[in-house]
């Protein structure tokens, strides 16, 4: 439980420093990589950590990799296709989702 705390923590930090950089690089691939998708992959890490805070209050986990990918391709797909299904606006970005499952990889080999 700790440690994934520790996790959210290390994550908000890295938000924070990403919001305060990423229109200011100029350096084209790595901006747009920082604007575009590196948000979702910290997501892909924290968001398992605050489930699993969860879980672990029914002495239930996160333990396994599937678990993860599976929760985080179910969220990627409640977050990124189904709004632009029932909203008119904004876009769906299968990248995305790629990213927070690759988020998600991160957090169980941190874990």
């Amino acid at each position: 439980m700790k440690s994934d705390l520790s996790v959210i923590e290390v994550v908000a930090v890295l938000y924070l420093i990403n919001q305060s950089v990423k229109n200011n690089v100029n350096v084209e691939f790595i901006g747009s990589f920082l604007r575009c998708y590196f948000n979702d992959i910290i997501c892909g890490i924290a968001f398992p950590a605050y489930c699993d805070l969860l879980l672990r209050t029914k002495n239930k986990s996160l333990d396994k990799l599937w678990k993860i990918v599976l929760l985080l391709f179910i969220c990627g797909i409640a977050w990124e296709i189904v709004p632009v299904i029932f909203f008119n606006h904004g876009v769906s970005d299968v990248f995305d989702i790629v990213c927070y499952i690759v988020g998600g990889m991160l957090y169980y080999f941190i874990q």
